[in-house]
């Protein structure tokens, strides 16, 4: 089977990045300012705060990364800042379908559960699409789905 991937992940507006970078170089310029008329502390709490707003610009795409993908041997389920969990076919015992979130029990006696975070719209579209998906490659690989939607 090919491998398919699903990036469920929500975009950050533009609009929103320029606002929170801005304000960061307007905080630093404010700074320097406040360096330059000898109030040196808050001029470098004010360069600080202003360097943090500016980070996110880096940060904010970043925080919004959902990511759920199936090949031949893993499960991998990505999210956020955290580490991709990659989960072996052969190490889950059975998934439950929950209406907005998966559980996947393990055979070591730990449950992984995944929320889908989505919204109204993308739940009736893409959501369908990786059930069939996980259908598709647990059937292949011997493990039992139980869907507990009801509606």
């Amino acid at each position: 089977m090919e491998s398919r991937t699903f990036d469920l992940s929500l975009p950050v507006s533009r609009f929103l990045l320029a606002g929170w970078s801005g304000f960061g170089a307007l905080q630093i310029a404010s700074g320097v300012f406040s360096i330059e008329s000898s109030n040196e502390i808050f001029g470098v709490a004010q360069i600080a705060f202003g360097l943090f707003c500016c980070s996110s610009l880096f940060v904010l795409p970043r925080l919004n990364r959902y990511v759920i993908a199936f090949d031949d041997s893993y499960l991998t389920l990505e999210r956020a800042l955290v580490k991709p969990r990659r989960i072996p076919w052969g190490s889950i015992s059975e998934i439950e379908i929950h209406l907005m979130r998966l559980e996947i029990a393990l055979k070591e006696g730990k449950n992984v559960k995944w929320n889908f975070n989505l919204s109204y719209t993308d739940n009736q579209i893409v959501k369908p699409r990786i059930i069939a998906a996980l259908t598709e490659f647990s059937g292949a690989n011997g493990i039992p789905i139980q869907d507990g939607r009801s509606g």
